[in-house]
């Protein structure tokens, strides 16, 4: 009788979530609930003993992931044809600065184009990212300076 009671008592998660997100709101940045605690969405405690789990972690950082692929394809789409391992720095460079902050690197980002990756990875070290940041800095402007220059294509001979 008990389990059948249970089967008839059917939660409408939708609903569910709507009457939470009424009674708690939802604040898309951190904030300082009533209790002082820091909080962040939906009532979610981020602070001891809250804090998110890894598979939150992981998530919201493909989101960030996917947010610098659409930012980077939109305001320099030649990102995509560059080598892998100076994509790889471009990602790093924009998770820790931001698109807009790796994007003011005008001379680095003029550099990689043209192929000059020695001097792009010398403009990292000569940068406020630098003095904040020497570890990652000297790690990513070592990664730049093992990237190949592209063929250009006029180099290339003709047939005939």
């Amino acid at each position: 009788m008990y389990l059948a009671m249970r089967m008839e008592n059917k939660i409408d998660y939708h609903r569910l979530k709507e009457e939470i997100i009424e009674q708690e709101g939802m604040v898309l940045h951190a904030y300082q609930d009533s209790l002082n605690k820091t909080t962040i969405g939906i009532g979610r405690l981020i602070a001891e003993p809250g804090g998110i789990s890894e598979e939150e972690a992981l998530y919201l950082m493909q989101n960030d992931i996917n947010k610098i692929e659409v930012t980077l394809d939109e305001k320099w789409p030649v990102w995509r044809d560059l080598p892998i391992e100076c994509q790889y720095v471009i990602y790093d460079l924009c998770f820790n600065l931001g698109c807009t902050g790796f994007l003011a690197f005008r001379r680095t980002r003029k550099y990689i184009e043209d192929g000059e990756f020695e001097k792009a990875a010398d403009e990292l070290l000569d940068s406020r990212y630098h003095k904040q940041l020497p570890r990652r800095s000297m790690m990513n402007s070592e990664r730049l300076r093992k990237c190949q220059k592209k063929p250009s294509s006029n180099n290339t001979p003709h047939k005939e």
